[in-house]
């Protein structure tokens, strides 16, 4: 429904409410159970319990289905835990910056200067610059990041994430990932360009910043 009718429309706060609901819903549904009745017309013709002889029973060998099952699950916890285990080495990575790095208050938010990204981004209240970027370029990259904070799209990131972890076999999940990032990109530049002075100078910033490699799973980059 998504790529079919929303992906294009310039709704982009609806859009974001449509995609985090999508992750509810699919924590939810499974839970959801629908019973009804069957009437199934009588059978004529069966013979009375005593008159049917039964031989040779074998007991069914279900151990083939059982060591499948068993296999299945491990199979999967191991993939919760190898994601589970990514999520947190990203985690921890940004909290190790944050401790060693130089934070400077800005207003609401903390601006962290780090040579450890190339990048800016956004986690929670703390925004990642990289020492070579200008004064003129922070304006701007504040005034696109206040965005993602002030509305918390991290949050939707973190929820994301859960459901990435939960379902890491799911193609459809990592496709998910990219277009609530995309969204909040969105969201924000629309909010960045009605508050900043000099919409070239925005446009330069953010191209200045998409030539740095990606940044880890939990920011808006």
């Amino acid at each position: 429904v998504f790529f079919l009718f929303l992906r294009n429309e310039r709704f982009f706060f609806l859009n974001r409410v449509y995609l985090v609901t999508g992750i509810l819903a699919s924590f939810f549904f499974p839970f959801i159970s629908v019973s009804y009745s069957v009437v199934l017309p009588q059978v004529a013709n069966i013979p009375p319990a005593g008159d049917i002889i039964v031989n040779n029973i074998k007991e069914a060998d279900y151990s083939g289905i059982s060591n499948l099952r068993l296999g299945l699950i491990t199979f999967y916890v191991s993939g919760i835990l190898f994601v589970g285990f990514m999520f947190l080495k990203q985690s921890k990575s940004l909290i190790n910056v944050i401790k060693k790095a130089d934070i400077i208050p800005h207003h609401q938010v903390k601006l962290v200067r780090t040579s450890r990204f190339s990048s800016s981004f956004s986690f929670f209240s703390y925004v990642f610059v990289n020492p070579s970027v200008t004064e003129i370029e922070i304006k701007e990259i504040m005034n696109h990041e206040m965005v993602h904070i002030r509305q918390k799209h991290c949050l939707d990131l973190m929820l994301v994430q859960l459901l990435c972890i939960l379902q890491w076999f799911n193609p459809v999940v990592w496709i998910y990932i990219r277009l609530i990032r995309q969204n909040h990109e969105y969201i924000a530049d629309k909010v960045a360009l009605q508050r900043t002075s000099d919409p070239a100078i925005y446009r330069a910033a953010l191209l200045n910043q998409i030539v740095g490699p990606p940044v880890t799973s939990l920011v808006n980059s």
